[in-house]
């Protein structure tokens, strides 16, 4: 039997990688969402959604398809493999997306806020309250 704070720290650690790819990946959609000719957002938001389900792969498997909690060392092994083969999937999705990413709108609208020189940023009434 698995001691509480063992049980406890497993729960934890999996609500926040869920907590968390959740969050980001929701903020890749809605990035995605406010610029859809940028498809790095896309391809980050399924990243997130990989690296979610292989987090959440063992939990499913264990509360919902194995409801006696107790798997065989073939099963064991199974499940590890599919959880890091989702993992391993998101992490490269992600690394794509990074690569992937041009930089142009965010170089656009830094050239609204600098000056004509981009050698000082334009301040409308500074100094006034």
């Amino acid at each position: 039997m698995v001691s509480e704070i063992g049980f406890w720290s497993y729960v934890f650690a999996n609500i926040g990688v869920v907590g968390l790819c959740g969050l980001l990946g929701g903020l890749s959609l809605l990035a995605y969402s406010r610029e859809p000719d940028s498809r790095s957002y896309a391809i980050a938001t399924l990243g997130f959604l990989s690296v979610l389900l292989g987090g959440m792969t063992e939990i499913v498997y264990t509360v919902f398809i194995a409801a006696e909690y107790t798997l065989s060392a073939n099963q064991f092994l199974f499940l590890q493999a599919g959880e890091d083969l989702l993992i391993a999937l998101g992490l490269g999705l992600l690394f794509y997306a990074i690569t992937q990413h041009s930089p142009t709108s965010s170089q656009e609208d830094m050239s609204v806020q600098l000056g004509a020189n981009n050698d000082h940023w334009v301040t409308d009434n500074f100094g006034e309250d």
